[in-house]
């Protein structure tokens, strides 16, 4: 994990010398007092900011129809059903809004988004391109061969935004720029984040099949009574 860190910097270095990123203020290094718990030999503690980039949505204006349009969809934290591929949304904006109050930045197909207030640590996929609301962020991991972080941070982010730092922000009912960046992320090496999101998938499937025959069961006792 350590090694894929200093890829990871050295990754955001070079976007930072081609100014595709703005240079910010380091993040504050991680203390013994912070570590909710201690990892396994060959991972590493890091912060959310030092491993992906977040981009947050906006809510045009509700009383002009102009911004209201199905050009391109437009996603709330409804739409977002916790842990799947988001595939449609309830209400689209315009291709002027996109242009002009989203500044022409789509989140592609692919991409992880959160919701950070209200609801806090909602995740989903998004399986179409689309804008979203100001109360969710797109993330974009610096590094991501095969879409494996991504994927791990799918099944762990829920998780991580109860720890820590985080934990005072929950309360508060939002989360803000500091704090998301802040967040401490267990990171494994590359393989075992893909063996470990292989894994749950498999559970998340024993689940769904055993809900599905419980249903099943529970149709067939109603009919019989």
């Amino acid at each position: 994990a350590e090694k894929l860190l200093a890829r990871i910097a050295a990754e955001k270095a070079k976007l930072i010398k081609s100014g595709k990123l703005k240079k910010e203020k380091p993040l504050p290094p991680i203390t013994e007092d912070e570590k909710p718990f201690d990892l396994p030999n060959g991972w590493a503690w890091c912060r959310f900011g030092d491993l992906v980039q977040t981009v947050t949505g906006k809510t045009p204006p509700r009383a002009e129809n102009e911004w209201w349009r199905n050009d391109a969809p437009w996603v709330a934290i409804a739409d977002m059903k916790d842990g799947c591929i988001l595939t449609q949304t309830k209400e689209g904006v315009s291709r002027r809004a996109v242009e002009t109050i989203f500044q022409g930045r789509i989140s592609a197909a692919g991409t992880l988004l959160m919701s950070f207030k209200l609801t806090i640590g909602k995740v989903a996929i998004l399986g179409l391109d689309a804008v979203h609301n100001e109360a969710i962020i797109s993330i974009y991991p610096y590094l991501d061969v095969d879409h494996c972080v991504r994927n791990y941070l799918f099944r762990i982010l829920p998780f991580v935004v109860g720890w820590g730092k985080s934990k005072d922000a929950i309360k508060g009912i939002t989360l803000n720029a500091t704090s998301i960046a802040n967040l401490l992320i267990p990171l494994p090496p590359l393989a075992e984040q893909k063996r470990i999101v292989e894994r749950i998938d498999e559970l998340f499937a024993a689940i769904d099949q055993y809900s599905m025959a419980m249903g099943k069961i529970a149709n067939a006792a109603n009919l019989m009574e």
